[in-house]
């Protein structure tokens, strides 16, 4: 019902049904391939986990400039 009152009021010109025409009997005719939902949750967990890893590297020394001098005054003291 939308679209009626909108191409009502705004119809398709020729060339449009035409290359609508030549789209709807090429999606037609072409073959549908199955999907590979394997691969793509499997690319994702792969994305995902090097993702992990580089952000792992990339922190791993952000906190040991703090430490050291904070556990060495622990020993001093104890």
């Amino acid at each position: 019902p939308l679209m009626n009152k909108i191409f009502q009021e705004h119809p398709l010109e020729e060339g449009e049904v035409f290359a609508l025409r030549a789209f709807f009997y090429d999606a037609n005719r072409s073959e549908v391939l199955p999907a590979n939902h394997v691969s793509l949750g499997l690319a994702g967990f792969i994305f995902a986990l090097l993702i992990l890893v580089g952000l792992n590297v990339a922190w791993a020394n952000r906190l040991r400039g703090v430490r050291k001098p904070m556990t060495r005054s622990r020993k001093v003291q104890a």
